[in-house]
């Protein structure tokens, strides 16, 4: 059922989202991936998918990957508002990111974050670390009985 559920990557340099892309079609992953460059775009599709599966509880997303830092706010607003909403708190969120400091690490998780992932540094290891990610989420995160029926 996993592989039905739709992934959301929020990142704001359209290179990431390219390799991520990139790296997931390589990888033969089967879900739906979708791309959000801001947290305000992301969290206004949530909503949206929100009214329209008060029936279909499959369409919420499986799995959200973010950046650390984007353009108009953090990976911490979006972990705080996910894990205090009741519709979408078992979403895993993982954190993908280049900032490795260890107080942004350890805000991440205190904000209920899932993972969090340093960018790898090249081009090349980008498909193996999308795969370890992905291993981690589908081999790691049941998902709850009422989002997968249907």
């Amino acid at each position: 059922m996993k592989s039905s559920l739709p992934v959301l990557i929020l990142e704001d340099s359209p290179e990431d989202i390219i390799l991520i892309q990139n790296s997931f079609r390589e990888l033969g992953v089967p879900n739906p991936l979708l791309t959000f460059s801001d947290r305000k775009s992301l969290w206004q599709y949530l909503h949206e998918i929100h009214q329209s599966a008060r029936h279909q509880r499959h369409l919420l997303p499986g799995l959200i990957i973010t950046d650390y830092y984007l353009h108009d706010s953090t990976a911490l607003e979006l972990i705080a508002d996910i894990k205090s909403n009741e519709v979408f708190s078992h979403i895993p969120v993982i954190v993908f990111s280049g900032a490795t400091d260890e107080r942004d690490l350890a805000a991440c998780y205190g904000a209920g974050c899932n993972g969090y992932f340093a960018k790898p540094s090249t081009v090349e290891l980008y498909p193996k670390l999308m795969g370890v990610i992905y291993d981690f989420w589908r081999l790691s995160f049941p998902v709850p009985r009422q989002y997968a029926t249907m």
